[in-house]
């Protein structure tokens, strides 16, 4: 497989054999074994993603032993080496709409470290939940959210870190919001294309609705046991091609077997749409 720096695959594609989960109860980073043991350290699974081709990786926030700028350098060297490109670092927690002002000023606060941290990492961009409450497109909480993304934009942007959202929680549920969203900010967020955060019954008329406005994608893909749902899989990537999408595809596998073998499963079937992105 050709190493490709637009083919990236996430960190949560790789959760059972990293195993630990890093938290920062008490304000001290704590490791809690949610998903087994593990066989491999972040450091280990960025060479084994450039030796399986892919060129560009996200790192979930949680995947993070060391907050320490030593840690971080040690990772963007190795990504470096690798020849890896950090795609984003993926903020999971917060809510940046939280209708506590006590919780939403601390939730805040803890986005945007991450961002510093994203930023002496290397990461190219931050993904950040839009927020966890329901609103109409025309509410109120929704244009809330859009301020404090732009809030946290410019704090990306004096970092070179760009800033992206995605379809995923409760106020971003439908395309009617995300299309909102994106016309209050202007072009200031981007937004990451999850294949799979929308029920299937509406996702293959709702997708193609905010296509348009993905700057990368979270290619996720299901499995009927151990069969690849390859349909389901391409109907997706013919909604992003249909929408003129030449940005990053992001694999994101949770799902039985080797790990790195049904990534390749799925590179291979996505490969052919970056072939054709690359040569528009």
């Amino acid at each position: 497989m050709i190493n490709n720096t637009e083919l990236g695959v996430s960190t949560w594609s790789l959760h059972h054999r990293l195993g630990t989960y890093y938290s920062d109860a008490g304000g001290v980073r704590r490791a809690e074994l949610i998903w087994g043991t593990g066989n491999a350290s972040l450091i280990d699974v960025i060479g084994e993603a450039a030796e399986n081709g892919f060129g560009a990786i996200e790192i979930c926030h949680f995947h993070l032993p060391d907050r320490s700028d030593e840690y971080l350098q040690q990772v963007k060297t190795q990504c470096a080496q690798s020849k890896v490109r950090i795609l984003a670092l993926l903020i999971d927690d917060g809510d940046i709409i939280n209708p506590d002002p006590d919780v939403r000023s601390a939730d805040f606060a803890m986005i945007a470290e991450w961002i510093r941290i994203a930023g002496v990492l290397g990461a190219e961009r931050v993904r950040i939940s839009a927020g966890h409450q329901e609103s109409p497109a025309d509410g109120p909480v929704l244009q809330q959210s859009a301020h404090q993304l732009l809030e946290l934009a410019k704090l990306g942007e004096s970092l070179g870190v760009a800033v992206e959202t995605e379809n995923w929680h409760a106020l971003l549920s439908g395309p009617d919001q995300v299309t909102r969203l994106m016309e209050l900010t202007k072009g200031s967020i981007g937004f990451k294309l999850d294949f799979g955060n929308w029920p299937n019954n509406r996702k293959y008329m709702d997708l193609p609705k905010v296509a348009q406005y993905a700057t990368s994608t979270h290619a996720k893909s299901h499995y009927n046991g151990d069969t690849l749902d390859v349909e389901d899989f391409l109907r997706c990537c013919d909604i992003c091609k249909d929408a003129g999408f030449t940005g990053p595809h992001v694999l994101v596998y949770d799902g039985p077997g080797d790990e790195w073998e049904r990534l390749r499963e799925i590179a291979a079937l996505i490969l052919p749409y970056l072939a054709r992105a690359q040569s528009v």
